[in-house]
């Protein structure tokens, strides 16, 4: 497609190869990629498609910047897979009373937990997921993608009908990650919120489904257009990103949903009639919409 060029996946290499070569974190995170070679680390990301591999054998990246990445792509879908069995056990125990207490909620105030800033990605993959590679570096890059992602004259990169509908809806703005309203609508076909579909959703059978080959094809044709067909794509970094993204949030407004559920203590009470208790209430809340942590998980 004529007229874009920004923000494509050739401008990710660009952008990454110049920031580690101008002081990118290249340090080891203890997950030794020596022990695998680039063919079977490849592999053992099931959700890339053929193409996408045989495009990244031929990427530019010098060959140690280029094992570190796919050993560092590798561990990031290793451990977002164990947190799956969190999910589907959330949903499987509280579904049901998770999504009747989201028909009810405010509108306004579930918004308040569908906020993810920007600047949080980079700490969440250290501390959370232990990544210290180039991978970082390219992660940061690939997240000013898709703040840009309508630059790229890219079709959409998920697959499902929740991702694809929580891609439409992203939107960023002053560094802060948030849903569009219409979002907190109900699905046509299933009558669900878009947000109780998100959550059933993470507990899902694989971590990111393949798309069928007519889609492929589709999604291959934008990008031949934007990068003229030879670039490794990084639709499958993003769509981890934003599936990261997608945990934060349902973590968010779980934690708020067994918050209302909880009896309260003597704490929460206040001691004035009618006093702080809920102010203080709401302002602990308010404080995990912001908070990623290893133990936020649902």
């Amino acid at each position: 497609m004529a007229g874009f060029g920004r923000f494509t996946d050739a401008w990710v290499i660009d952008r990454t190869l110049f920031e580690v070569m101008n002081g990118g974190d290249c340090s080891c995170c203890g997950f030794s990629h020596g022990m695998f070679s680039l063919a079977q680390m490849m592999e053992m990301c099931t959700d890339i498609e053929t193409d996408d591999k045989r495009r990244e054998r031929s990427s530019p990246w010098p060959a140690t910047m280029q094992q570190d990445i796919w050993r560092d792509r590798t561990l990031l879908r290793r451990r977002l897979k164990e947190e799956m069995a969190t999910y589907r056990a959330f949903w499987l125990e509280q579904g049901p009373a998770f999504a009747r207490w989201i028909a009810y909620e405010d509108a306004a105030e579930l918004r308040k937990f569908l906020q993810f800033p920007m600047a949080d990605m980079g700490e969440i993959l250290r501390e959370q997921y232990g990544l210290t590679g180039p991978f970082l570096v390219l992660a940061c890059q690939a997240l000013e993608q898709i703040k840009h992602f309508g630059a790229t004259g890219y079709a959409l990169d998920g697959v499902t009908p929740e991702e694809r509908i929580f891609e439409e809806h992203l939107r960023e703005a002053d560094g802060l990650f948030t849903l569009a309203p219409e979002f907190l609508a109900e699905d046509e076909k299933t009558g669900l919120p878009n947000v109780v579909l998100m959550v059933r959703s993470l507990g899902g059978g694989k971590l990111l489904q393949k798309r069928a080959s007519q889609l492929q094809n589709d999604g291959d044709d934008d990008r031949d257009a934007a990068d003229g067909g030879a670039t490794p794509s990084f639709r499958q970094d993003r769509r981890l990103l934003r599936r990261i993204m997608m945990q934060f949030f349902a973590d968010n407004v779980a934690q708020k949903f067994k918050r209302s559920r909880r009896r309260p203590s003597a704490a929460d009470i206040a001691e004035e009639p009618g006093g702080g208790g809920e102010k203080e209430d709401e302002k602990a809340m308010e404080g995990t919409a912001t908070e990623p942590s290893a133990e936020s998980v649902i």
